[in-house]
């Protein structure tokens, strides 16, 4: 299931982060990371959870081009192979 994340995921995200970068995040990092997403409006996070474990994240950013004047979307997707048994 994908869904928007809750601060009840923060180990579930610390977890992830430690798989991908091989480096735990501090508690305070992570809570300043998951505070600044849930107050931009900009900004969103979601966690994929498999099984009751956060197996990949998604976040969305939307971008100002003020050279242009225009918006963009940047999309950043994570995914633990690891964490889903596969090689």
């Amino acid at each position: 299931m994908i869904r928007e994340f809750e601060y009840k995921d923060k180990p579930k995200i610390q977890r992830l982060f430690a798989i991908l970068t091989g480096a735990m995040l501090s508690e305070s990092d992570l809570t300043n990371r998951l505070d600044f997403i849930k107050n931009s409006p900009a900004d969103s996070l979601y966690v994929y959870d498999l099984d009751n474990k956060a197996v990949g994240l998604l976040g969305f950013r939307i971008r100002e081009n003020i050279e242009e004047h225009s918006r963009y979307g940047e999309v950043s997707v994570i995914v633990s192979c690891h964490s889903l048994n596969v090689g």
